[in-house]
């Protein structure tokens, strides 16, 4: 389970990566969005002015579809070292940081 947690998260974040272009122009025109992992499933929050809301959606919608990890090959390469480095230091922090 911790494995498939954490390979969704590579791939998020990958995913992220993927929309900084259009997220970039979004915020330009007060949209915001976002795409996480929570506990359930994958979260996709837009805000912003309700009339721009549908085409930003769509646009990453878009993406989503032609999505491919393939082609973030360097970006994955970071993503992955520093998610390494984060779990490697998560028993270096002091207990009371390790909660929650």
């Amino acid at each position: 389970m911790l494995e498939s947690h954490l390979l969704a998260e590579l791939w998020v974040q990958l995913f992220n990566e993927s929309l900084r272009e259009i997220l970039y122009s979004a915020e330009m025109a007060a949209l915001y969005g976002n795409f996480s992992l929570e506990a359930k499933g994958l979260l996709l929050n837009i805000t912003g002015f309700n009339d721009s809301i549908p085409a930003l959606l769509e646009e990453i919608l878009r993406t989503l579809k032609s999505f491919k990890v393939e082609d973030y090959k360097d970006h994955y390469t970071n993503i992955y070292q520093k998610t390494q480095r984060a779990l490697k230091n998560v028993f270096k922090n002091q207990p009371y940081q390790q909660v929650g």
